[in-house]
């Protein structure tokens, strides 16, 4: 197993950025989207991956930041 840290930045049009931390999640999404012209949501995911079997997974980040969020296998 690996465990390794994922940053998304998300505008309210459901385009986003992705880095390994917050700062180059937010420069992807200025290089690939350009500024924010509103409101933006940081989520931070942590995942522990076995390798080298890929895995799909699927979760809903809720409105309001709770504990215990989970993913599901696809």
């Amino acid at each position: 197993m690996c465990e390794i840290e994922v940053w998304v930045v998300v505008d309210a049009n459901g385009d986003y950025g992705v880095g390994k931390d917050s700062d180059l999640a937010f420069t992807n999404y200025r290089d690939d989207i350009g500024e924010p012209d509103g409101a933006t949501r940081l989520v931070k995911v942590l995942l522990k991956v076995p390798t080298p079997k890929p895995v799909e997974l699927v979760g809903v980040v809720p409105e309001e930041v709770t504990e215990g969020a989970e993913l599901r296998v696809a």
